[in-house]
């Protein structure tokens, strides 16, 4: 059993120490998963709001040139020339209305004329991206990425050139809005940042790098980006001069937020099964304990039942045996010790059916007023008379004292806890017994009892030794025998104890 106690302990561990190791394994998996891809959302968001925010100047435009007697339209395209270089191409056709209308069905038309077209083109150095070396899916999807990327930025140079006043509010506004779809709703802050030291021709490209600057720059209220704040940037022209830089803090935060409630479910379940796991195990180890005070309870029972039998039969063999010449003292004596034994044997068999009727809830106790005094007086001559190593008593109960109990069961509870100290002490006893109207104290100068056996020596089959070292042998039943009865007559008991300095018992009844 114990070795079967073993081997499922450490197959517990094991198991919860693999389930906890995978459930750690999976949660930082999901949360780097979930990092990468709110920092991939960020990305996407700055190239969507400046996409939104170069659409709302060309609209923009467009409300401009158009008014009374005058339509036109722009379009913006970029794309890669037959030597592989970007080209952004600006259309601007301009109509006007004819004054002169005429009637159609009923309704005035006027009749429009085509007036100028124009066609600028913004030659970038930018090469066409080349196909990659191998078939590589995802470094396939890697280039076509780039290239959308660059067809952008050829559009936003394009719309630069007809209007370069980016609205940088409108920017921030988008922001914030995707932002907070991306699960990011704290603070924030966004910077217009330019190298260029020279201005961009419409036919050709003059740049010259210098050192960054910020044009613009907006931010939540009282918002001042910590050590530990991180930027993403994203570059919006092909020259590679100016960019939207984006200031938050680390993404790691709103992200264990976002998973609050799987960890919170995760750490639940986590302790459910450990908490069960636990249980488990107690209630094998109980099972065990369990199982051990019995086999000893069976032992020492069948030791307790065959010693009284043996010494009865061995009385009433001499009894028969007798010769009719001998003293009738002897005969008395041989009676006596018969007497005695029944009388213990009597003992056993109502304290083990008192138990049991006990556990069913069908003890009835016959309460009478009992003498204290000559209760005890009894139960110290039976001790005396039965016990072979000399034993004093020191007796001490208060003159007229007296309780309301059941006769037997009170006289079976003294009488347990003298045979216990009787029991468990040296080759000579002392057992002081002092009484009053609220309690009863029965103290011994015997071996003790451990402070960890102290707390177990009530229960049912608990002996301080199991198996069957003992030096004294029992079945585990009396003190919890004594409880039970104390406790039917709605007393209680207390034991202190100290190895090697004897034990007291105290019944309290007031």
């Amino acid at each position: 059993m114990k070795n079967n106690l073993k081997h499922i302990a450490v197959a517990v561990i094991v198991v919860m120490a693999c389930l906890f190791t995978y459930q750690s394994w999976w949660l930082i998996r999901m949360y780097r998963s979930e990092v990468t891809k709110t920092e991939n959302a960020v990305r996407t968001a700055l190239r969507n709001c400046d996409f939104s925010e170069m659409m709302a100047r060309l609209q923009r435009v467009r409300d401009e040139k158009s008014g009374v007697g005058f339509t036109g339209d722009i379009t913006v395209g970029a794309g890669y020339g037959s030597g592989g270089t970007l080209v952004s191409q600006i259309n601007t056709t301009q109509y006007e209305q004819d004054t002169l209308g005429r009637q159609i069905n009923g309704h005035m038309t006027g009749v429009t004329k085509r007036i100028s077209q124009t066609t600028s083109s913004v030659v970038q150095t930018d090469s066409l991206p080349q196909k990659p070396e191998t078939s590589d899916q995802e470094s396939m999807f890697e280039s076509l990425d780039n290239m959308s990327v660059q067809m952008i930025r050829g559009m936003h140079t394009g719309i630069d050139a007809i209007d370069g006043n980016l609205d940088f509010g409108l920017f921030d506004s988008l922001l914030v809005v995707s932002l907070k779809e991306a699960g990011l709703d704290g603070q924030h802050k966004v910077e217009l940042v330019t190298f260029a030291d020279s201005l961009v021709n419409l036919n050709v490209t003059v740049v010259e790098k210098g050192e960054p600057k910020v044009l613009a720059s907006l931010c939540t209220d009282g918002y001042v980006p910590s050590d530990d704040a991180i930027s993403f940037e994203y570059v919006f022209d092909v020259q590679e001069t100016a960019m939207y830089r984006l200031w938050i803090e680390p993404v790691g935060k709103a992200v264990l937020k976002q998973m609050t409630g799987i960890l919170v479910a995760s750490v639940l379940i986590l302790i459910v099964l450990v908490a069960v796991f636990l249980y488990l195990i107690h209630i094998i180890r109980t099972q065990k304990s369990l199982d051990e005070m019995k086999s000893d309870f069976t032992n020492n029972m069948t030791h307790e039942l065959k010693t009284p039998i043996s010494v009865a039969y061995a009385a009433n063999d001499a009894l028969l045996n007798f010769p009719d010449e001998d003293s009738p003292e002897q005969r008395r004596k041989y009676l006596e010790i018969s007497q005695n034994q029944l009388e213990h044997l009597s003992g056993l068999v109502e304290q083990i059916l008192s138990m049991s009727m006990e556990r069913r809830k069908g003890l009835v106790l016959r309460k009478e007023d009992i003498c204290l005094a000559d209760m005890v007086a009894d139960l110290t001559n039976k001790q005396k008379m039965r016990i072979e190593k000399p034993v004093t008593f020191d007796v001490e109960i208060v003159e007229g004292t007296t309780i309301n109990a059941d006769r037997m069961h009170l006289g079976n509870i003294l009488n347990n806890l003298i045979d216990n100290a009787i029991k468990y002490s040296g080759e000579t006893v002392t057992i002081s017994i002092k009484a009053d109207e609220r309690h009863i104290s029965i103290k011994d100068n015997g071996i003790g009892i451990s402070e960890s056996d102290l707390k177990h020596i009530f229960e049912k089959f608990y002996r301080a030794h199991t198996g069957n070292i003992h030096d004294v042998k029992g079945y585990g039943l009396g003190l919890y025998y004594v409880k039970s009865i104390v406790e039917k007559h709605g007393w209680t008991i207390t034991a202190k104890s100290e190895p090697g300095k004897g034990t007291t018992f105290t019944i309290h009844w007031a």
